[in-house]
This record gives C-alpha cells, sequence and structure tokens, in this order.
C-alpha cells in the first residue's frame, strides 16, 4: 500500500509544485496497481492480467523516463547559469548511458515468449536511467558544491536511482537467464519499488525543500573570472566527448 500512499502525498501543493512529474507518476503507478488487482493479480489468474501488464508497459517506461529528466533539472537548477551546460551535459550522460545499455543488452541471447520484448525494453531504459543518474550525482559532486542543496532533492535523486536500478536487476535476471528466472525478477522488482515508495512516503518532508547553509564572502570578480573560464572548459571537453560518443554509435550500429 506504499504507493497509494505515495500517490497521496503527491497531492499535496509542495510537492506538486516542486516535482510536477514525479507526483503525476506516483498517481498514475496507484492506478495501474489497481487495475491489475482487478485485472487478475489479486487472484493470480495470468488473463486478463498479463494482457493489462502488457498494455501499461511502454506508457510506464516512456514516464519514468521523464521523471529521470525532470529529477536531473532539479538537481541541475540549484547551481546558478546551468541551463545551456545542463542541456549539453545531458545529452552527453543520456549518449553514455545509450552505449553501456547497448553493451550490456547485446550479453543477452533470445529466449522463447511473449514477455521478452517488455524485458528487453526495460532492461534498456532501467539502465539507461540508472547511468544517467549515477553518472550526474558523480559530476555535479565532484565538480561543484553539494552543500547548499535541498535535502529532498539528494532524496528523492537517490531513491529515484535504486528503483531503476532494481528494474534494470529485475529484467537482467529474465534476459540472462532465457526466462527461467521468473521468481527471482518479481522479487527483486517488488522489493525494489516497495523500498522506493516507503522511502519517498516518509523521507520526502515540506522541510526539506529548505536549505540551511552557512554564509560565505561575496565571490570577487577574480574568482568569477576563474569559474566563468573554467565552465567554458568543461562545456568544451562535454562537446568533445558527446560528440565521439555520438560517433562510435554511430560506427556501431553501422556494424
Amino acid at each position: 500500500m506504499a504507493n497509494w500512499g505515495l500517490a497521496a502525498k503527491a497531492t499535496r501543493p509542495w510537492l506538486w509544485k516542486r516535482y510536477p512529474v514525479f507526483a503525476s507518476w506516483a498517481i498514475y503507478q496507484a492506478l495501474v496497481s489497481a487495475v491489475l488487482l482487478i485485472a487478475g493479480g489479486a487472484q493470480l489468474r495470468a488473463h486478463p492480467y498479463a494482457e493489462a501488464w502488457k498494455i501499461v508497459q511502454v506508457p510506464s517506461a516512456i514516464f519514468q523516463a521523464v521523471v529521470a529528466v525532470e529529477a536531473f533539472w532539479v538537481l541541475a537548477r540549484q547551481f546558478r547559469g546551468m541551463n545551456l551546460f545542463a542541456r549539453r551535459l545531458l545529452g552527453c550522460l543520456a549518449t553514455g548511458a545509450a552505449l553501456v545499455s547497448i553493451a550490456v543488452a547485446a550479453t543477452a541471447k533470445p529466449w522463447p515468449g511473449d514477455l521478452r520484448p517488455y524485458f528487453l525494453l526495460w532492461e534498456h531504459v532501467a539502465l539507461a536511467l540508472s547511468v544517467i543518474c549515477v553518472l550526474a550525482w558523480w559530476f555535479f559532486g565532484k565538480h561543484l558544491d553539494f552543500g547548499g542543496l535541498k535535502p529532498n532533492t539528494r532524496v528523492h535523486a537517490a531513491i529515484l536511482t535504486g528503483l531503476f536500478f532494481s528494474m534494470f536487476l529485475s529484467s537482467y535476471w529474465m534476459n540472462v537467464s532465457y526466462g527461467k528466472w521468473g521468481f527471482a525478477s518479481s522479487i527483486t522488482i517488488l522489493t525494489g519499488q516497495l523500498l522506493a515508495f516507503t522511502l519517498w512516503l516518509v523521507l520526502l518532508k515540506r522541510s526539506g525543500e529548505i536549505v540551511r547553509f552557512e554564509e560565505r564572502p561575496i565571490m570577487s570578480a577574480g574568482e568569477y573570472a576563474d569559474l566563468e573560464r573554467i565552465d567554458q572548459h568543461h562545456i568544451r571537453n562535454l562537446d568533445e566527448i558527446s560528440s565521439e560518443a555520438l560517433r562510435k554509435a554511430v560506427r556501431a550500429t553501422r556494424t
């Protein structure tokens, strides 16, 4: 019932205003779970549960990708002057995540069953989103000061990363075992969802939107100029990295 509790919490104005896509997704997830229960999940019936499950997979994958993009922008916008740089960074991260996803998915061999395309979809999507979240945290943590982040931003991004990784593992178990590890796959995704929804429900608070940090001396003109040069250097590096990654991806698809 944690997903229903989170859906109720998502209707609160402060959460809806800060994370509109995430709040919409929480409500959507609660509705999907209700539909699946009615379709046979509560009685463990294969039909029409399987048909209903298939219908919601693609919309759910798209929805979660948008939730991840929203989380990235909530993180990036807490640093001044990051709009242009963040767009390029997101493009670079997405390219890198796609390459990692393709490389990992290539290790899985086809297995019979009409569920395989859905697990393959989630393996790609969940791994790519996990990589984006991890690389974004690594970059911002390495090059920028995390001290001024709102607590909710940290909590939300960390839980989202864990959920995506559990979804990847769930799909990976199925694909690497040729569909034989269904029980392990189900336990993995159910555990990941339960932990994520519970942590969101408990840790996301209105007070978490308030930043508390010590006052710092005003930046001098020289310090600002130094930071501006560093920023331009990072932008040029990102352009080079993204261009090289794109060329490799194009060559990989041609071969």
